[in-house]
Parts: structure tokens; sequence; C-alpha cells
């Protein structure tokens, strides 16, 4: 028997799990896993007191801002245990680059979830490490718009993802600003013009999953999109390939630069966003932490290097 902290946000997404909690224990005590359950308010204070190393497993539920706030708590207690995340908020991209992409919405899509990740492996995933202290699994992002994506109403964002109302006014163009950037990438310097930028792990940003096409979330790397300044017709034509699902980054007005560690700074005031949540002021400095993050992942999860059997967990 295992004993393992399921941490769950009660009011992420459409909080389909916080009215199941009971099925979810009664599943995974068919695994041999016990719980210990906390229920992460709004202002929470408590879990890094709770989550220690008396736990052969961390479960967190929520989307990714939660996500990434679990994770922060378990590398601050310097805990190396297997970490299975359950996407329960309205984009989920964490969940969608370990190839656990489907909404949970049914018992049954509960269920399904449950048993492939206990009939899987584990991986070994990045995470990014903004000004030496904070957290973010999937996306950075900075400029016009960017604080849709956590003072937006929930409900519109179960509808659109937050990529897509971060985009869709740039069709409107009304009263859209530019912001001059300084950026420096593995030592190599760029000024650049832009609307916005996203740092992302991965290839998922909102409820799109192939963002761009070299999105990778355990290779050391990120990617650094830059959305330029440019004519009504540019970020129209923008805009419709994010909602088909293109690689934005075949834009002229896109720029993707690749790196292991940034610092992006700027004198003009920019909005930041993590992982769906208000970030810090600038300058960021951000490191990747390669294979820093140990997740419990399905069968066909590409990337789940050497440590791959759940043996013990």
């Amino acid at each position: 028997m295992k004993h393992a902290l399921f941490a769950y946000n009660p009011v992420s997404g459409n909080r389909f799990i916080s009215k199941h909690i009971d099925f979810i224990i009664e599943k995974l005590q068919s695994y041999g896993v016990y719980l210990t359950v906390y229920r992460i308010p709004e202002d929470d204070t408590d879990l890094k007191e709770i989550m220690t190393d008396r736990f052969d497993l961390i479960i967190g539920s929520g989307g990714d801002g939660t996500l990434s706030q679990i994770v922060q708590v378990m590398l601050e207690n310097r805990l190396t245990i297997p970490f299975f995340a359950l996407g329960a908020g309205t984009s989920n991209n964490f969940t969608r680059s370990i190839d656990l992409s489907r909404s949970i919405n049914t018992e049954s899509q509960l269920e399904n979830i449950i048993d492939e990740v206990f009939s899987g492996s584990t991986g070994m995933v990045d995470i990014g490490i903004v000004n030496d202290e904070k957290v973010f699994l999937t996306s950075l992002a900075g400029g016009a718009f960017v604080d849709t994506s956590y003072m937006t109403d929930k409900n519109l964002k179960l509808v659109m993802g937050p990529l897509a109302y971060y985009l869709k006014p740039f069709t409107e163009l009304t009263a859209l600003k530019t912001y001059d950037l300084e950026i420096t990438v593995d030592g190599i310097k760029y000024d650049e013009k832009a609307y916005m930028f996203i740092l992302l792990n991965g290839k998922s940003v909102g409820t799109f999953s192939n963002f761009i096409d070299t999105g990778n979330i355990s290779d050391g790397i990120m990617e650094l999109i830059i959305i330029r300044e440019s004519t009504t017709i540019e970020i129209a034509n923008l805009f419709f390939s994010v909602m088909k699902g293109e690689d934005i980054t075949r834009h002229s007005n896109v720029k993707l630069i690749r790196g292991n560690r940034f610092l992006i700074d700027s004198e003009d005031d920019i909005t930041i966003s993590i992982d769906g949540e208000k970030g810090p002021e600038m300058p960021l400095s951000v490191e990747v932490k390669k294979g820093c993050l140990k997740v419990l992942v399905p069968k066909n999860f590409e990337n789940r290097g050497a440590e791959d059997e759940l043996q013990g967990i």
C-alpha cells in the first residue's frame, strides 16, 4: 500500500473533480494507493507544511496555475517523488504536453486516465524557474491582452481557451500597443518591438495542442515566441492560423528563439502571466531546468527517458 497526497483546487474548470472525490479515492485504492486529501484554498498557506517526504506520490488536480503551485512546493521541500497531474482546468497545457490531454467530464474519462497512468511509467520533464524562485510548467507570457488569462470570466475560458482571447483582439486592432523588449537568450542579445511574447515549454498554449512544431517538454530547451509589430492583414492571418491549429512560427511577423537561459526586460509597463496566473514585474530571468520533475505518464509518452518503471512508484 502506497500513501499519496491528493491536493486539489475545488474551483478549477468545471469543478468536476471536487464533486467526485469519493470515486477518486475508491479508484486509487484499487491500485493500492490510499490518500491524504487536501483542499487548496484561494490563499493557501499550509500546503508546504503538509507536503513532506512521508508520501510516496503527490497527486495534483487543477489548472496549470494550480499544478505549478504544487510543483513549486515540491521543489521548495526538495521532494523527488513522482507527481501525478490531473488536468482539471480550462486549457490543461501541462497534461497535454505529457500526453494526458483529454478533458475530464465523466467518471469514465477520469477512470481511463487513472488506468492509463498506473499502467504506464514515469518520465522526467523540464520546468522553468523565473527570477530564481517562481516555477512555471508550460508558459510565461507578456504584453498586449495577457492579463485576460487571469481576468477573463471563467465561462469564456471554457469556450475559447486563453490563447484565443490573447490574440482575438489583434484582429480588431483597437488601441493596440507595442512594447520595446530587451532580450538575451544564452548570451545573445536581441532588441524587438512587439505586441507580446510567449515563452513556451512544450507545444500547447490555450486549447491549441500544436502551437509550434518544435516544442518538447523534456529537451532542456524552451521556445520564445515574439509577435512583432505588423499590419492588420498579417495579424488577421496569424489569428486564423492559431484557430486552425497551424504552427504560427511560419509567419513573417513571428520570431522564434530557442534557448536554455532567458533575460527579458523593458522600460515599458508590461503585464506578465505565468501558467495563466498573474506574474512578477520585469525584468524576468528564466532558467530551464532539464528533467527536473518526475511525472507519471502513459506508455505512449515519447520523452519519458530512462527512468520509466512504475514498480514501487
